[in-house]
């Protein structure tokens, strides 16, 4: 029952991740927790992860921006990483996830007003605001793999254009989710009960890189940037609901 239940779900966030670059796990988390606890959910879809966006991220690797993850994204992020993963160990299932919507509707939001508005241009980051906004990513990757609403809107200030933001973004999401990989089988959060789930469930992978890629070729650079915060937006208000 629950792979007949995650399957559409994985389709759907799948094909959103090979559009964009990102929302695989927001997607899947947000619509899979309410047929499957968060806890038991995030060690299911990791693997996925990592399959779809290293193929993502082999496929397009010549428009992959280096210098950004090298120097900015790999150090900061990392220390989030490193720091969720010990908050997790404290905190267990408290961590808010009411709070990761609140922020993630609430980005979203103020950026599909700039693109509205024909305004992207005029968006600007401060180095210390892009460095926070990179360690929250980590700490919400090593919690609910669900790092991209901070990550992306730490990358809106770089101008990248849609082949760069994709790329990129599956980079970043292929060599953390890897670690985290290793890191949860080592603690036990992935195991013969959750493989069990996860397997099944690379069968939905080929149709959404199919459909993803093709939507990809389809949609304008403006296109994809407010398909981006939409997306952000709606993966971010079930995470705020869910704790009314």
């Amino acid at each position: 029952m629950e792979i007949a239940v995650l399957a559409p779900i994985v389709l759907l966030a799948y094909t959103a991740q090979a559009l964009t670059g990102f929302g695989a796990s927001l997607i899947a988390v947000t619509l899979g927790a309410h047929f499957m606890g968060v806890d038991r959910l995030v060690p299911v879809l990791i693997p996925l992860t990592v399959a779809a966006t290293g193929a993502i991220a082999w496929k397009e690797r010549a428009h992959v921006d280096r210098r950004l993850l090298i120097k900015r994204v790999y150090p900061f992020m990392g220390m989030g990483v490193i720091a969720g993963l010990l908050l997790y160990e404290i905190l267990k299932n408290a961590a808010p996830e009411w709070l990761l919507g609140l922020i993630v509707v609430g980005f979203a939001s103020r950026q599909l007003w700039v693109h509205v508005r024909g305004k992207e241009g005029d968006f600007t980051m401060s180095p210390p605001a892009s460095f926070l906004l990179l360690i929250m990513a980590g700490i919400a990757q090593a919690f609910y793999t669900t790092g991209g609403p901070f990550i992306t809107y730490a990358f809106m200030g770089e101008h990248l254009n849609k082949a760069k933001f994709r790329a990129t973004l599956c980079t970043v999401w292929f060599s953390f989710n890897s670690f985290l990989v290793l890191a949860f089988l080592f603690n036990g959060r992935i195991n013969l009960n959750t493989l069990k789930i996860t397997l099944p469930l690379f069968l939905a992978l080929p149709g959404a890189f199919f459909l993803g890629d093709r939507l990809h070729t389809l949609v304008s650079e403006k296109s994809f940037q407010i398909i981006t915060s939409i997306l952000l937006i709606l993966s971010g208000f079930p995470l705020v609901l869910g704790s009314c």
